[in-house]
């Protein structure tokens, strides 16, 4: 729920720089989070983890779906942070294969991450894919 009071927050910010200078040291530190994280084998039940490796997998799915809200919310800022983050978009396509399809995670959830896989093109956008957060859509909506 911080999260999402974080996001709502940012989102007012309507100067781009400012966003980026408060949400850099957050995404870098999610990065970090992602970075130190093990490939998941999403065959494994749930159930058959340590409580070692659910912990470890609770803190890279959390941060998944954290920056899913900063990819979909806040997307033109966020994409220009991510390109100074050398092999960001590679961990995150590593990660969504690995704990993109782990039976933990809500129907929801799965759908932020394969709209943040679109939102990235780190997957073919579907046909009517449209996120109504970038400037683009802004531009073309104040033009229709």
């Amino acid at each position: 729920m911080e999260h999402r009071k974080a996001i709502t927050m940012l989102s007012e910010i309507k100067d781009m720089k400012k966003q980026g200078k408060l949400m850099k040291p957050v995404i870098e530190k999610i990065f970090e989070i992602l970075a130190n994280s093990a490939d998941y084998n999403s065959s494994k039940d749930f159930a058959s983890l340590s409580l070692k490796e659910r912990g470890e997998l609770s803190i890279v799915l959390e941060n998944l779906l954290f920056l899913s809200d900063f990819v979909l919310r806040l997307p033109d800022t966020t994409r220009g942070i991510l390109k100074k983050i050398a092999g960001s978009l590679s961990r995150i396509q590593t990660l969504l294969s690995s704990y993109g399809k782990t039976s933990v995670l809500e129907s929801t959830d799965l759908l932020a991450l394969n709209l943040m896989a679109q939102e990235l093109n780190l997957v073919e956008r579907q046909e009517d894919y449209v996120n109504i957060y970038t400037e683009k859509y802004r531009i073309q909506v104040r033009w229709a």
